[in-house]
């Protein structure tokens, strides 16, 4: 059986989407980052599913509760919805379709404080941990190459081999590391990574240390295998599945 880990979530608010995925890597967990209803429905048959989150904001409220409804054939685990405001109307179709939760709040705490309330809900389901993050990740990037990140010195390593990362370089690898096979835009990289600090007043310094960690960690940084440009949206560290 495997262990469920994965939150999803579905927003176009880059802080939320940002502070709940710093907050989940330090609980060991998962957010995949939906852009779409229909992938909320899709990954609901995760096996890994823990919570989903939907922010409501500049979605249609037909859709959010037809998307619900077809969630619930597979996930029976808590479902969180957010908004800026409350209408009693809206909490009420939310809850006839299973809904557990509205929040009016963007608070990456709370929402996590909220999920793990509804999980004591759940017989014998695993509650979010409290264990510390592991001193030395390893990560499989082929059949030849392993990553070691050095959580705290703030190191990585191919095989053994020290990448020499500057701060940054470190620092956008271990979030692209936190979210591997998702495609990320350079404004999630820039406050992920940033933390909304705009340096040099554009995106253009993503593209620059995508440049420079790829002449790291890539064989052929020209044909890059494991850190992919997605055109017109962003870029994506491909990885294998891991063992």
């Amino acid at each position: 059986m495997k262990i469920r880990n994965e939150i999803i979530l579905l927003t176009e608010n880059i802080r939320l989407f940002t502070g709940l995925n710093i907050l989940a890597n330090k609980e060991k967990l998962n957010i995949y980052n939906a852009l779409e209803l229909r992938k909320v429905v899709k990954h609901a048959q995760d096996e890994e599913l823990l919570g989903i989150v939907i922010d409501l904001e500049k979605l249609a409220a037909d859709q959010v509760l037809a998307a619900v409804d077809q969630v619930r054939r597979n996930f029976k685990g808590p479902i969180i919805c957010l908004s800026k405001v409350f209408s009693q109307h809206v909490v009420k179709k939310l809850f006839r379709h299973q809904v557990n939760s509205f929040l009016v709040t963007s608070q990456a705490d709370l929402i996590l404080a909220q999920l793990n309330a509804l999980l004591y809900l759940e017989k014998d389901a695993p509650l979010i941990s409290t264990a510390p993050k592991p001193k030395l990740l390893k990560v499989k990037l082929a059949a030849d190459a392993e990553l070691q990140l050095d959580q705290h010195r703030m190191r990585a390593y191919i095989n053994d081999q020290n990448l020499e990362l500057t701060p940054k370089e470190y620092k956008l690898l271990e979030f692209l590391l936190n979210n591997p096979n998702q495609v990320l835009s350079r404004d999630q990289l820039l406050a992920g990574v940033w933390h909304n600090n705009q340096e040099m007043g554009s995106t253009r310094i993503v593209d620059m240390q995508i440049s420079h960690l790829r002449d790291k960690i890539e064989p052929h940084p020209d044909k890059p295998q494991l850190l992919k440009t997605v055109r017109g949206f962003g870029y994506m560290l491909e990885l294998p599945e891991q063992a």
